[in-house]
């Protein structure tokens, strides 16, 4: 019986070698071609050759175009965040010893050509072995997951702000309750003098209406972002009712409330943001000592992301271990007696510049007064 000759044994080596590697081409137009219309990339690794193919939407996922990335093996290790890569390796040493058993896929970071980290998902394993049992292809593919991690994040933070609001609301409304309770208690003894009823009467009367501010404030702060018109915002005419609204508490204190006239029209969510310029104007006036008369400074200036308001005063200041817990649910700095309220007003500004995609911190703060900055992103809508 005769054996059937192989199609290249006529071939030299040199034409065998060049005919595999139009084959491997043509494998990698025809797995590319397929894989173009998806946002996967990948790459395809000759181990013992040490040559790599990297698809061109590998290379898109991390912002750079085909000619930008060398095709070798080390091109993708170049790229990538060098904490994760430590891993990624010991990872790819563990497939390879495994015989594969254990798998090539996880999650690293590569540099993004403008700087940025984009997550990346990876998923590989060895498609060829040679008979000695040593690698001989390699193919990994990948898909960018910078979206889903930033949403994990986010929803991250957000069940952290929702613990923290639980507890904060748990912790606040058991002092009235309990007080409220507690004298209750006491008015249904027989032997209390009608003076001392009156006294506990009026503690009950002042914790229900304490309870009542602060669930009131809680309705307030869960409505923050139902709103969903986000439209043009003049933030002269906004200012301009500001100060209208708060023009009872502006006169009683003599105070003076400053902004430029030429201030620009933005989008956002109008309601909200009223609130949050209302929120920080109250509290300047609010917030400044009896014998200073409140003065209150509105400026703006804008950069390629942000929209940045800038509003200084000249009020009592704000301890600099205590500018971050200012934006804290209830979080009060100082008693009931000195300045009324519940300790949730600027929790709703940082809800509602949030809800814009920017951000509000105290840059400077002083017995002299305190400079907030308010950030509205500017690609909203």
């Amino acid at each position: 019986m005769s054996m059937t000759k192989h199609p290249l044994n006529h071939l030299s080596l040199e034409e065998q070698l060049a005919w595999y590697k139009s084959e491997l081409d043509d494998k990698n137009l025809i797995i590319n071609t397929l894989l173009e219309s998806t946002p996967i990339g990948y790459w395809d690794w000759m181990m013992q050759e040490n040559r790599a193919y990297l698809s061109p939407t590998f290379k898109k996922i991390i912002g750079y175009e085909d000619h930008e990335i060398e095709n070798k093996p080390e091109a993708w290790q170049e790229i990538m965040y060098p904490d994760d890569l430590k891993d990624v390796l010991v990872c790819l040493d563990k497939h390879l010893s495994s015989k594969g058993k254990i798998p090539f896929s996880n999650t690293a970071r590569y540099y993004h050509k403008k700087g940025s980290l984009h997550y990346v998902y990876f998923n590989g394993h060895v498609v060829e072995w040679d008979e000695v049992g040593k690698p001989i292809r390699m193919l990994v593919t990948h898909v960018d997951v910078t979206h889903l991690k930033q949403t994990e994040k986010k929803l991250s933070l957000r069940n952290n702000e929702l613990e923290n609001f639980v507890y904060a609301t748990s912790h606040d409304l058991k002092e009235p309750l309990r007080n409220i309770s507690s004298f209750i208690e006491l008015l249904q003894q027989t032997n209390i003098a009608d003076k001392e009823k009156k006294q506990y009467i009026d503690i009950v009367d002042q914790s229900a209406k304490r309870m009542s501010s602060l669930i009131q404030g809680l309705l307030e702060h869960s409505r923050i972002g139902k709103e969903i018109e986000l439209t043009t915002v003049n933030m002269k005419d906004l200012l301009d009712e500001v100060c209208t609204d708060l023009q009872a508490r502006i006169s009683a204190r003599n105070a003076r409330v400053l902004y430029p006239k030429d201030l620009p029209i933005i989008r956002a969510f109008p309601t909200a943001l009223k609130v949050l310029f209302q929120n920080l104007v109250s509290n300047a006036i609010k917030f400044t000592r009896e014998n200073k008369k409140p003065n209150i400074e509105i400026s703006y200036i804008a950069d390629n992301t942000y929209h940045n308001f800038t509003i200084q005063d000249n009020g009592i200041g704000i301890a600099e271990d205590k500018q971050d817990e200012i934006f804290k649910l209830f979080k009060r700095l100082n008693t009931q007696e000195a300045f009324e309220g519940i300790g949730i007003g600027l929790t709703h500004c940082k809800k509602i510049v949030r809800l814009h995609n920017g951000n509000i911190e105290v840059v400077n703060s002083s017995s002299e007064g305190s400079t907030f900055v308010i950030r509205i992103n500017k690609s909203l809508g």
